[in-house]
C-alpha cells in the first residue's frame, strides 16, 4: 500500500510514496533492470546499490511510458525498503542532466528516446528515516546555489563529511579560496573518480580501473590516502551488487565508453 502526501513548493510538485517493508527478495533486482527503457543505465545502477544499501539515498530521473509503469516502479522500490520522494516537474530533462558525459548526437538521440513519456519525475530514494518531503522541498528550493544546498545533498548521498566540506569549499570563487587558503582555512582542490583513473591508470589493475570508472558517485580531496578510499569505495559497491546477483559488466561496459 502507498502512502501519499501532496504537496507544492514553488514549481515543485512532491509526492511522498513511504515503504512498509525492508525486505529484499529474489528477483525485484531484475525488474528494476527491466525498466532500462524508462530510467538511463547509470540511473538503473544508482537505484541497484540504493536497493542493496551500497548507497544511503540517490536520486534519478524517470521518463515512464505510463503512470501505471510509475506506480509500479514506486510499488516495487517500496517493497524492497525504500522510500522515495517524488517530483513531477523535474527542472532539467534527461539529456541536460547527461551534459558533459556525451557528445551532442548522443544527447540528441537521448532527448528522443525519453520524448514521448507520460511521467516524467525527478525521484529521491532512500532507507534512512530521518528525511521527510519537507527536507526535499528545501533541497529543491536551494538547488546549486548555495552552500547549504551542497551540504544537505551531500548529507543524502552520504558522501564522508571531508568530501562534502571540501566539495562545498571548492564552489567558491577563486578569489574567495585564495584568500580563505592565505588565511589557513581552506581546502584541497576535488578531484573525481574519473580524473583518479585516469591519472593513475598505468599503476591499477584493469579491474581497479573499470571500478572507479562505474562504481564511485563521489568527488574527492586531492590528497594522499584518498585514492585508496574510492578503491576501497568502488570494490564495495562491486562486489555487493554482485552478490545479489547483478551482471555488473555490462555497466562496466557502458562507463568504459563515456
Amino acid at each position: 500500500m502507498l502512502s501519499r502526501i501532496l504537496g507544492i513548493f514553488g514549481d515543485c510538485q512532491f509526492e511522498e510514496y513511504l515503504s512498509e517493508s525492508d525486505n529484499l527478495t529474489d528477483g525485484k533486482l531484475q525488474e528494476i533492470e527491466d525498466y532500462q527503457g524508462e530510467i538511463i543505465e547509470s540511473d538503473i545502477l544508482i537505484t541497484l546499490l540504493c536497493c542493496v544499501e551500497g548507497k544511503e539515498g540517490g536520486d534519478i530521473t524517470g521518463n515512464f511510458n505510463t503512470k501505471k509503469r510509475f506506480d509500479k516502479f514506486i510499488e516495487l522500490l517500496n517493497s524492497m525498503g525504500l522510500n522515495c520522494y517524488v517530483d513531477f516537474n523535474p527542472s532539467l530533462t534527461q539529456a541536460e542532466n547527461m551534459k558533459g558525459l556525451m557528445d551532442e548526437e548522443e544527447l540528441r538521440k537521448l532527448e528522443e528516446r525519453f520524448d514521448n513519456s507520460e511521467v516524467r519525475a525527478h525521484i529521491f530514494m532512500t532507507k534512512k528515516d530521518e528525511y521527510d518531503i519537507d527536507f526535499f522541498r528545501k533541497l529543491l528550493f536551494f538547488q546549486g546555489k548555495t552552500v547549504r544546498y551542497h551540504r544537505m545533498y551531500g548529507d543524502f548521498l552520504g558522501f564522508p563529511e571531508q568530501n562534502i566540506d571540501c566539495f562545498t569549499f571548492n564552489q567558491r570563487n577563486k578569489f574567495a579560496k585564495k584568500l580563505l587558503r592565505l588565511l589557513g582555512c581552506g581546502e584541497p582542490d576535488m578531484v573525481s573518480d574519473w580524473d583518479f583513473a585516469e591519472r593513475h591508470e598505468d599503476e591499477l589493475s584493469r579491474e581497479e580501473y573499470e571500478d572507479l570508472r562505474a562504481f564511485v558517485y563521489s568527488m574527492y580531496p586531492d590528497v594522499e590516502g584518498s585514492l585508496k578510499h574510492a578503491l576501497e569505495n568502488a570494490s564495495e559497491k562491486r562486489k555487493l551488487l554482485e552478490q545479489n546477483g547483478v551482471d555488473t559488466r555490462s555497466y562496466i561496459e557502458l562507463f568504459m565508453d563515456w
